[in-house]
């Protein structure tokens, strides 16, 4: 009886400790396939949860950059922006278009890149892009040399790990604006 005592419990103790080793951080760690059949079907069902956990994660880190890399070369702005107001985030086309590095960027307000004349619709804008549907409107944007350039802005609302933040496309009308002209 103690025999068959220790021969269940060591594998079990030994599941518990790899259990402990992952939670704790340690992912690529597997449990150790010993003791009875029934022990080894729940270590094998264990080890096989891991890996799926993993392929799962690999997918969505695979997934994750796979659409950084299309937010990254969009060839229109995208901004990603807090609740104050300030630049979070932004691609290469906003680098690229506004003459900041993107650190440079991040210090600025949505406000930085507006022109004085649409500053006033600034407020109005910002708590339309809060609706369902968000907001789409034209604007005039300042580059880092002062020159000006009309937009048209396409904003929403959404919640990040619990945070509000606004997403935009900014697109540069210039050719547009000149062709109506």
């Amino acid at each position: 009886s103690q025999i068959l005592a220790e021969l269940i419990s060591k594998p079990v103790l030994e599941l518990a400790s790899a259990a402990a080793k992952i939670s704790q951080g340690n992912r690529s760690y597997r449990a150790v396939d010993r003791g009875p059949a029934e022990i080894s079907t729940v270590v094998g069902q264990f080890n096989a949860m891991l890996d799926s956990i993993d392929r799962q994660r690999n997918e969505r880190d695979a997934l994750a950059s796979h659409y950084a890399t299309l937010i990254r070369a969009a060839r229109d702005i995208i901004l990603l922006i807090d609740d104050q107001g300030r630049i979070i985030e932004a691609n290469d086309a906003a680098v690229q278009t506004y003459g900041y590095t993107i650190d440079e960027l991040r210090e600025l307000t949505i406000r930085d890149l507006r022109t004085p004349e649409s500053q006033l619709a600034v407020n109005t804008e910002w708590h339309q892009s809060a609706q369902k549907n968000g907001v789409l409107f034209e604007a005039e944007h300042r580059r880092r040399d002062g020159s000006t350039f009309p937009v048209e802005v396409s904003s929403r609302a959404l919640e990040i790990e619990g945070k509000l933040y606004r997403q935009s496309f900014v697109r540069d009308i210039s050719d547009r604006k000149n062709r109506e002209l």
